[in-house]
């Protein structure tokens, strides 16, 4: 994106932003979105993403956690020399470190093994005025007909899954994939684009 168009693009979602409510940020939409709609790494279809054989046999949400509190998160310039790189869940399993979006992946295919209703996320996590890049992949998951969130890259000391409404004001969503591999823009991705853009300043 060059600068002339992020000098317009900027205040426009500034206006655009300028009332939104927590409401409106997690209102969504289905829509058929490209995969690269999430981002420029996202090289393959949902699909491929559920292909190959894993070898963790979990039983709940809360195995899942727990294997996950045994993995590294580890950034994609350091890990592959790459400024974005999206693993293979099976690649993920047998290194057990990568970043946000290899943690997320890799719970998103065994939830939907699971037969647990379950989105991988993309947006931003943070208080909304933090300054720096805090581009987030989470999930969130339903559990007997409740919604929760998982944080799947939490420190090994920390709680990693969360009742959703305890926890909403410190995510802004903005595009997610369900274990029935349809597609969503939440309402918040306007302000995740403008915050993104910020911070770059």
């Amino acid at each position: 994106m060059n600068k002339a168009f992020k000098s317009i693009l900027k205040p426009l979602l500034r206006h655009a932003t300028k009332h939104l409510t927590d409401e409106d940020i997690w209102s969504k939409t289905k829509l058929a979105l490209p995969k690269e709609a999430f981002g420029k790494a996202n090289l393959h279809d949902w699909n491929w993403y559920l292909e190959g054989r894993s070898t963790v046999d979990v039983k709940s949400a809360k195995e899942i956690v727990d294997w996950l509190r045994g993995c590294k998160y580890v950034g994609d310039s350091l890990l592959f020399q790459e400024e974005d790189f999206w693993q293979h869940p099976v690649t993920f399993e047998n290194m057990r470190k990568g970043d946000c979006e290899d943690h997320a992946l890799w719970a998103w295919r065994k939830l939907k093994e699971l037969g647990i209703p379950a989105e991988f996320v993309c947006g931003r996590s943070g208080p909304a005025l933090a300054k720096g890049n805090h581009a987030h992949a989470w999930i969130h998951l339903e559990l007997s007909g409740k919604q929760y969130l998982m944080e799947t890259v939490a420190d090994s000391m920390h709680q990693m899954t969360f009742p959703l409404d305890e926890v909403r004001r410190n995510y802004c969503p903005a595009l997610s994939v369900d274990t029935d591999l349809n597609t969503y823009r939440y309402g918040g991705f306007k302000e995740f684009i403008r915050l993104q853009l910020e911070s770059e300043e």
